[in-house]
């Protein structure tokens, strides 16, 4: 309910790539995208403007986003301003209680199918044991098991997408030129059908 053409969103990383991907993926639905590469330039830019959502990196030089998520807690003019904090690593089990204590209420770990492998008989469920395609596949398990961990911390929610396609991504994007030339790639795997996500669709999730 908070996305449309009018949304004002705060995205805060020092990962330039980072903030062209993130722009992107809302660029379809808004244009009024902020960037701000640290904490100072963050808290600069909320004392002058109103934003709808803030999307904050947890880890920032200098003052980190914990600390800006708690700055923000403590603003009268910002109470209900939805936050999202985004990481590519939770390093331990400080930091989750750590974010329990500045009002996260929920912890989405984003996995891959490849950590559950192929179903059997028809489609893998959740009752099904972990039988992992490949590394990555044994590390995406391992970091599922170790959210699972800390889940009397923090409520937690854990995404399998299937393989991701969408603009910029080189992978997938051959098959799709075979298309255009009437030749329709066999993409399954010894009678398995492989699962495609656009990458709008799983943002959307």
């Amino acid at each position: 309910k908070y996305l449309n053409r009018h949304t004002k969103i705060l995205l805060v990383d020092d990962d330039q790539k980072i903030c062209d991907t993130v722009k992107d993926a809302f660029s379809s639905i808004t244009r009024h995208v902020h960037i701000s590469k640290s904490f100072e330039q963050a808290v600069r830019y909320l004392e002058k403007n109103s934003v709808d959502i803030l999307i904050t990196e947890m880890i920032l030089p200098g003052k980190d986003g914990f600390e800006l998520v708690k700055w923000v807690n403590n603003r009268k003019d910002l109470i209900g301003i939805p936050v999202v904090m985004i990481t590519g690593g939770m390093r331990d089990k400080d930091s989750v209680i750590r974010g329990r204590k500045i009002g996260i209420d929920k912890f989405i770990h984003v996995s891959s199918l490849g950590a559950a492998g192929f179903g059997r008989t028809g489609p893998k469920s959740e009752s099904d044991p972990m039988e992992p395609v490949s590394w990555y596949g044994i590390t995406k398990m391992l970091a599922e098991k170790e959210v699972a961990g800390r889940g009397k911390f923090v409520p937690y929610i854990i995404v399998r997408p299937p393989k991701i396609y969408g603009p910029g991504d080189m992978r997938i994007l051959r098959q799709f030129k075979l298309v255009r030339y009437n030749i329709v790639p066999d993409l399954s795997l010894r009678n398995r059908t492989m699962s495609l996500c656009y990458v709008s669709d799983l943002a959307n999730i």
